[in-house]
């Protein structure tokens, strides 16, 4: 997100005051073995992109945001949104400006 987000603003405080922003609306989880045993039955997905799957899945995210679209989709796309950074942070923005 931050890669996305400098693009726009640069590295500036006006970025910093972005990510702040962000952070009240993001939850930073962990996972645990079972998780990762989850993630090892999925024989069509790479290894770490099923660790961050099935962990977001565990946690009850909203949706998942990857550069990697191309490796989540069209697997349990219903079970779990997947955005890259860039359709992520123009919905967000333009959802929020128009309020």
């Amino acid at each position: 997100m931050t890669y996305v987000l400098r693009k726009r603003w640069g590295n500036t405080n006006e970025l910093r005051e972005k990510l702040t922003a962000y952070l009240s609306l993001l939850r930073v989880i962990s996972t645990d073995s079972g998780v990762l045993r989850e993630a090892l039955s999925e024989p069509r997905r790479d290894v770490e992109d099923a660790y961050q799957y099935f962990t977001a899945l565990r946690h009850g995210a909203a949706y998942f945001i990857t550069a990697n679209i191309k490796d989540f989709l069209p697997i349990e796309l219903d079970a779990l949104p997947v955005f890259t950074p860039d359709v992520f942070c123009r919905n967000s923005f333009r959802t929020r400006e128009t309020r």
